[in-house]
Formats: C-alpha cells, structure tokens, sequence
C-alpha cells in the first residue's frame, strides 16, 4: 500500500528557509528562552500571591462568622434579634425565629465562601 505525498510535496516545494549565522541564530533562541521563564517565573509569582491571597480570606472569614455565631449565641435564648411589633403573621413568625435564620444565614455564607475558596484555588492552579 502506497501513499500519495503530492500535496505535502506540493507545500515544501517552495520552502527555502535562509540559513543565518548559527552565532545569532542562538542568541535568537536564547533571548526567547529567557522570555518564556520570565513569563513562567510571573505567572508562578501571580499564582503564589493569590494562594495566599485566597487563605487569607478563607481564614478571615471562618473568623468573622465564628465572631458572629458565638455572639448569636451569648444572647438570651428569648431574645430576638429583631423588634418589628408589627401582628401579621409572617413578620411574628420571622421576628420569634430571627435568631434560626440569622445562624443559617451566617452558615451559608460560610459554607459559600468556602466552596468559593476551593473553586478559586482549583482555577487558579491552571
């Protein structure tokens, strides 16, 4: 079985590359080299900062909601956390359990930031 090469043929046929000094020819691939690990050694340093980046605001906010959940629970158990007095229904029913919602809020936002961080940190890595 034989293959037919004409039409690679047909494009190399008036390839006719110049051949330079190979003295400059490898200044040439040496300047670019040094560009591309300089792109590299950026890119390393860009990735590094928002590593740290990324931990740093992973730790400030476990803190701030471990602040604010303890402080949610060093309040009275009767105590709620909003004072509408208004008699319709969902607004006694939202100031009687503000303290449940308040804590699942905060805990979302928790749970949020974290799979914020991880999606970041993955993304990042790339």
């Amino acid at each position: 079985m034989t293959q037919d090469y004409s039409d690679i043929d047909r494009l190399f046929e008036g390839f006719n590359p110049e051949v330079d000094d190979s003295r400059r020819f490898m200044d040439r691939l040496q300047a670019r080299f040094d560009a591309v690990d300089h792109v590299r050694r950026l890119q390393e340093t860009k990735l590094r900062r928002l590593r740290v980046a990324a931990v740093v605001a992973f730790a400030c906010g476990m803190t701030v909601g471990g602040v604010c959940m303890a402080l949610i629970f060093l309040q009275p158990a009767g105590t709620p956390f909003s004072g509408l007095r208004i008699p319709f229904a969902p607004l006694v029913m939202l100031e009687q359990y503000s303290r449940m919602g308040l804590l699942f809020l905060l805990s979302t936002l928790i749970t949020l930031g974290v799979m914020a961080t991880q999606r970041f940190m993955s993304t990042s890595a790339r």
